[in-house]
């Protein structure tokens, strides 16, 4: 999954996004008080324990990194043979794979989409969506010949920001109008997630020019039942479920989501994720003058509580290896991958 931060925009376009935001507001007004919540104050900010990793950004040329099993999966700048690579535990290259191109076997935009549980060792089922195409590929890399093979799943016609198989006939899809729905492989059938429908950003089909008014990404649970979608410019979470796309909390930090679509902060989430039992998110907060930023682990309850909140170094990309409770986040400035044990935290 790729993760771009970009910068908050000014004051005025924040001002001109206001109305057009209030859809927004109005489609979770009948949602209910508790759907809602804002966290104003965090609680004592506490320090927390964690392996550096350092790696040489001549060798690992990495733009995103991804949990996969025991490997990491990365997208990497332009300049290398391979678009995506396969790493190591401790970040040492093992082999590339994908090529930039229209060609067979080539993607215009890859991302990471998600990983295939293998019986083989030597074998990864890697996911791999190409923004611009709307296409899913599953891409088996041999770890041993270092050979790879790439089958088309599923065409979507129009770029897509996200595209999730949920089943046999079930897929999570966001556009580039940044509407969540569930597609009914099988009839067709589009569900909007709750509060994602035509009443927000543009009604119009997906244009590859148009800039949503709330840029978000998103990460499953383990089990695909829920998914967490977090922002990239408005420090905002939406939990749902996935059977039926209903809302279960939305969490703004701050102030809520009208005033800060209205103001000038610098603050957004570098990523969020689903574990057992907790959600745990990335919050960053930039110094507009210095632009120095500040990086909280934001620790949720199952219900979306928050129970504590740790600095940690400034977050560029965040991953989470559900299996070990591991969170992961990347440093360019710093050339380093941070690791966090989750086990046992409150």
């Amino acid at each position: 999954m790729e993760n771009t931060n970009a910068a908050s925009p000014s004051k005025v376009r924040k001002v001109s996004r206001l109305l057009m935001t209030a859809a927004v507001c109005l489609a979770f007004a009948g949602c209910g008080e508790q759907k809602e919540r804002v966290i104003r104050h965090f609680p004592s900010t506490d320090t927390l324990a964690y392996e550096a990793l350092r790696y040489d950004p001549v060798v690992c040329n990495m733009a995103t990194l991804n949990y996969a099993g025991d490997w990491w999966i990365t997208t990497n700048r332009h300049g290398n043979d391979n678009c995506m690579s396969v790493l190591d535990s401790r970040l040492r290259p093992v082999t590339g794979f994908g090529m930039i191109g229209r060609g067979p076997q080539e993607w215009l935009v890859p991302c990471f989409a998600g990983l295939q549980k293998s019986d083989a060792d030597s074998l990864l089922y890697v996911m791999v969506r190409d923004w611009p195409e709307g296409k899913l590929y599953k891409t088996v890399v041999n770890l041993e010949s270092e050979g790879y093979e790439v089958s088309l799943i599923k065409d979507f016609g129009i770029s897509m920001r996200a595209i999730y198989r949920l089943g046999d006939s079930t897929y999570l899809c966001n556009g580039d109008n940044n509407r969540y729905y569930l597609l009914d492989e099988t009839t067709g059938d589009r569900t909007f997630l709750e509060g994602w429908d035509e009443n927000i950003h543009e009604a119009a089909e997906n244009n590859s020019l148009f800039i949503p008014e709330i840029q978000t990404l998103e990460s499953l649970s383990p089990d695909s039942s829920q998914v967490i979608i977090y922002g990239l410019e408005v420090p905002v979470l939406y939990l749902h479920d996935l059977d039926d796309g209903s809302l279960r909390y939305r969490i703004c930090i701050g102030n809520n989501l009208d005033a800060l679509m209205s103001d000038d902060r610098m603050d957004y989430f570098a990523g969020a994720y689903i574990g057992d039992g907790y959600t745990a998110a990335v919050y960053c907060n930039m110094d507009v003058r210095s632009g120095e930023v500040e990086s909280f682990l934001m620790m949720f309850d199952r219900n979306m509580k928050l129970k504590n909140a740790y600095a940690i170094p400034p977050a560029d990309y965040v991953t989470f290896n559900t299996d070990k409770s591991i969170l992961a986040c990347l440093s360019y400035v710093d050339e380093t991958v941070y690791l966090f044990d989750l086990n046992g935290l409150p």
